[in-house]
């Protein structure tokens, strides 16, 4: 007796189109642009004005030679977090420095001598004003 094979297994196969496909991968990308535009994203947003943000994007100005506007960041930075003032403050005048406005430079480095005497960077700012009053000739 030979078996019959059973036909109606091969009503259930599933065959995916190449139509079918794309239409899948456009309704991912509708949901995912839906959630986007609502907000869903929004908690992963940058808070380009939190003193860590404003003293990462000064050194990147100042790495990349955009000296004068990285003396603009630092003293935005400056008014943020004060503990730092030292550093902060001969950040500034290499800045300014390095900018070619040495006569701004000498302002911050006396700022650094005056206000902050027993700073390790008090030494370095005496050598860097003998060095800008140097430059200025």
């Amino acid at each position: 007796m030979r078996r019959r094979e059973n036909k109606t297994s091969s009503r259930f196969t599933f065959h995916v189109s190449h139509f079918q496909q794309s239409l899948v991968v456009i309704l991912v990308i509708i949901y995912c642009t839906i959630l986007i535009a609502t907000g869903i994203a929004d908690e992963m947003a940058v808070d380009y004005y939190h003193p860590t943000n404003v003293l990462k994007f000064a050194d990147a100005l100042y790495r990349e030679g955009d000296y004068l506007r990285a003396a603009g960041e630092y003293q935005r930075y400056l008014f943020y977090k004060p503990q730092d003032a030292d550093r902060i403050l001969y950040q500034i005048a290499m800045s300014y420095r390095l900018g070619g406005q040495a006569d701004r430079a000498l302002q911050f480095l006396e700022d650094i001598l005056q206000e902050h005497p027993q700073s390790r960077l008090a030494g370095i700012a005496r050598y860097e004003t003998g060095y800008s009053y140097f430059m200025m000739r």
